[in-house]
């Protein structure tokens, strides 16, 4: 279940920037707000379930399946996925970001079940699946939402809820 304070939370990046999308081996990495005050952008949502990113008319842009894919769609074997620009998702997101500059997060949605869904102002949204049931280990994480250069502490959404960490 999520509370109120996770909802709350995860709408700090409500009117804030997307300053990058990229990943980490197989982690989703979407970072929001300015470098104003510290070097990195003030928030991130760091991904580890699935998730897509989808146009206003309903076109599936890129997921996190994509990761292990390559530029033609093929399956790549052993590790070859992780190398920088190698795969689909990697050319995707570069190639969507780049072409939708100064986008701005309009609305957030945080499910009951911790799905979340983060629409831009070009009206394309992620959608984030918790794809874990109630009874996974306590410490398993989908996703987390953080605030960068703060002590605050990270949102963490499993398919038990929301935790603090």
């Amino acid at each position: 279940m999520i509370h109120q304070k996770a909802q709350d939370y995860i709408r700090l990046i409500q009117g804030q920037q997307l300053f990058s999308v990229s990943r980490m081996a197989d982690m989703g990495c979407f970072a929001f707000g300015s470098t104003e005050k510290q070097p990195w952008p003030t928030y991130a949502v760091h991904l580890q379930c699935p998730f897509r990113l989808v146009s206003k008319s309903g076109r599936i842009l890129f997921t996190s399946q994509d990761i292990y894919l390559s530029h033609d769609g093929e399956w790549m074997q052993g590790t070859s996925w992780d190398t920088a620009g190698a795969n689909l998702f990697d050319q995707s997101a570069k190639s969507w970001f780049n072409d939708n500059p100064d986008l701005y997060v309009t609305s957030v949605l945080l499910t009951p079940l911790g799905d979340l869904e983060i629409e831009f102002s070009n009206e394309d949204r992620l959608e984030v699946f918790v794809n874990q049931s109630a009874n996974a280990p306590a410490d398993d994480e989908c996703w987390r939402f953080l605030e960068r250069c703060s002590e605050s502490e990270h949102l963490v959404v499993s398919g038990r809820g929301d935790r603090y960490e």
